[in-house]
């Protein structure tokens, strides 16, 4: 009879334990739930962003190709709004008088989300001054895009790159619109230089605490090969591996993106579409949201933007072609 009556106070014990337990795992699920549901935004880890570049606008002209491309490329962003946009460069069709930046800009204004710019190679011509006389045209784009700028170099002068974060990841803008002239290793981006001990030291932070780095940049560091397209027949010309002035400087650029785990890097400057893989890292080419294709349809000419989706470890790539 003992043994019987411990064996019975023995499972009355088990069963309020269980009971017990199983009330404690569903008060811990509910408020992990709850937790979940009530997250912050900063701990958000889906979302997306449109990447564009390339239209070569003119002022006072809506109804030229570069102008009306980029009206509707807009109009179909603001249909369904990313979480943010990235312009790749050549924008307007020179920099220089600042009236072509400024008409340019009005495009992206008309955005329904937050917006950054990259500068281009067009963007740099024509010089500072109204009548292209004196200055790089660069002066002109940062007085127009002063409030999307927010680094300054050891002077104290604003700079065109910078980066940002949206919840735990890292988007980096470059500026590489001088990389395919002499100048490119005196000014851009260049081993040595004020903006490539910048990016080194931003890519090194980024990496101990983004689960994705995203690089933004004109000139592609990397390009696989160049077609022409006339009287209906497509030409190679000689391969070529990166539109930059020196090809140390590229080949050291991507392999600080192996080294840092980069995700991807757009770029603009080819007027058309590409996408490849060097190492982990996805390259994407896209300079077609208005200037003069460079290939035909087959081979990516077509006007386009890239919806770039993020969730969690996850990232997709689409191309949103105009209708």
């Amino acid at each position: 009879m003992r043994t019987a009556s411990i064996l019975i106070s023995l499972m009355g014990f088990l069963i309020v334990f269980l009971i017990l337990t199983g009330y404690a795992r569903v008060n811990e699920i509910k408020e992990a739930v709850e937790s979940l549901q009530t997250r912050p935004a900063g701990e958000k880890s889906s979302f997306s962003f449109a990447v564009l570049g390339d239209s070569s606008t003119v002022p006072g002209c809506p109804e030229c190709q570069g102008n009306a491309v980029l009206a509707k490329l807009v109009q179909k962003i603001n249909q369904n709004p990313p979480d943010f946009i990235v312009y790749t460069g050549d924008g307007p069709e020179q920099g220089g008088p600042i009236l072509y930046l400024q008409a340019f800009r009005y495009y992206l204004d008309e955005l329904k989300a937050p917006w950054y710019p990259v500068l281009g190679n067009h963007e740099i011509m024509r010089g500072a001054a109204a009548d292209g006389s004196k200055g790089d045209g660069e002066e002109n784009y940062i007085s127009v895009f002063k409030d999307k700028l927010p680094v300054k170099d050891n002077r104290g002068k604003q700079v065109c790159y910078y980066s940002f974060d949206l919840y735990d990841c890292h988007f980096i803008v470059l500026n590489t619109a001088w990389q395919h002239r002499k100048e490119s290793g005196t000014k851009g981006l260049y081993p040595g230089g004020a903006q490539w001990k910048w990016f080194v030291n931003d890519l090194q932070k980024a990496s101990q605490k983004s689960r994705h780095i995203f690089i933004f940049t004109h000139e592609p560091p990397l390009l696989p090969g160049i077609f022409r397209f006339d009287n209906k027949h497509i030409h190679r010309d000689r391969w070529l591996n990166t539109t930059w002035n020196n090809p140390q400087t590229a080949a050291a650029f991507l392999q600080l993106c192996r080294d840092y785990g980069v995700e991807a890097v757009f770029s603009g400057h080819y007027h058309g579409y590409l996408k490849f893989k060097d190492g982990a890292s996805t390259h994407i080419i896209s300079g077609v949201a208005g200037s003069v294709l460079h290939v035909p349809a087959l081979l990516g000419g077509y006007y386009h933007y890239i919806l770039c989706s993020v969730n969690g470890d996850r990232v997709t790539y689409e191309v949103i072609r105009l209708d």
